[in-house]
């Protein structure tokens, strides 16, 4: 599966389907990113789904990983400017999406329309 370096992080993610629509997913505590593929038989023709390892699951890896760095947590914001440049690497930024997410994957999808 393909990576994304950003500069807090290279971001493992998953693409599943070849429709039209963008769907970014966000798994839940203890999960990773793969448990979205279920959705490919069902959603596949009509979605493109990105679903990421999120921090600390899967192959996702932050580059500051010191008690430091992760006490002080990645804001919203910050995580925020990460998903646009996923985007804008992927040639998808101007397109609409929508969000799929549960337990703590909703939390950072809720940072992206605050």
């Amino acid at each position: 599966m393909p990576f994304f370096r950003s500069e807090i992080a290279n971001f493992h993610y998953h693409q599943y389907g070849n429709g039209n629509k963008i769907m970014l997913a966000f798994h839940g505590f203890g999960m990773r990113g793969n448990q979205f593929k279920v959705l490919e038989e069902s959603l596949g023709q009509h979605y493109k789904i990105y679903s990421f390892d999120l921090f600390f699951h899967g192959e996702t890896e932050l580059f500051d990983t010191s008690r430091k760095a992760v006490k002080q947590s990645i804001n919203k914001a910050l995580f925020a400017k990460e998903i646009i440049k996923f985007l804008r690497h992927l040639g998808i930024m101007d397109q609409k999406f929508e969000l799929l997410s549960y337990s703590i994957g909703s939390k950072l999808a809720l940072s992206l329309i605050s």
